[in-house]
């Protein structure tokens, strides 16, 4: 049996794989061919994006995660890191499947990866831009899940910091 698809209303926060985090505006419909069909526009920082009401897969779009989910996340941000391959291209391919997922889980696990390696030695452009997309959407989506503002996300995220550094050192 097929998934239904998540409803969204206006207001509700959404995770886009491509988009990241935003906000529903609004449902409109538009004229595809010779039919109307109804979209959720979402906007996030610096976009706004459409998506098909009929056609919100879990694949591409979720819901903001869950206050549970979200501490979930921060463990999983605390953990041990995996290291990453020595081989480049085995870490761009890492990289590049994270980023097709929607998991926040997963994408907190890249962060602390990255952010280990980064410890160790210095990241490639790629890399460095890569921790940048996923760390800057991990706290917005933290901020918007428990209901902080940016700045009281920015404290605990140092926090959190800081403490995966002292572990490194001990």
């Amino acid at each position: 049996m097929a998934k239904k698809a998540p409803e969204f209303s206006k207001g509700d926060w959404i995770v886009h794989l491509h988009y990241g985090v935003g906000q529903i505006r609004k449902i409109e419909k538009k004229r595809l061919g010779d039919e109307k069909v109804s979209y959720y526009m979402a906007e996030t920082t610096n976009s706004i994006f459409w998506v098909p009401v009929e056609n919100t897969d879990s694949e591409r779009v979720r819901p903001i995660a869950s206050k549970y989910m979200m501490r979930k996340a921060i463990k999983t941000l605390k953990e041990p890191p995996v290291p990453l391959s020595d081989d480049h291209n085995e870490r761009k391919r890492h990289i590049n499947e994270v980023r097709l997922e929607i998991s926040l889980i997963t994408v907190a696990s890249l962060v602390r990866d990255l952010l280990a390696r980064q410890a160790q030695t210095r990241l490639n452009p790629s890399e460095e831009k890569a921790l940048d997309h996923f760390s800057d959407n991990l706290l917005l989506e933290w901020s918007v899940s428990m209901g902080w503002d940016k700045e009281k996300v920015q404290m605990k995220y140092q926090e959190v910091l800081q403490e995966i550094r002292a572990q490194q050192i001990s």
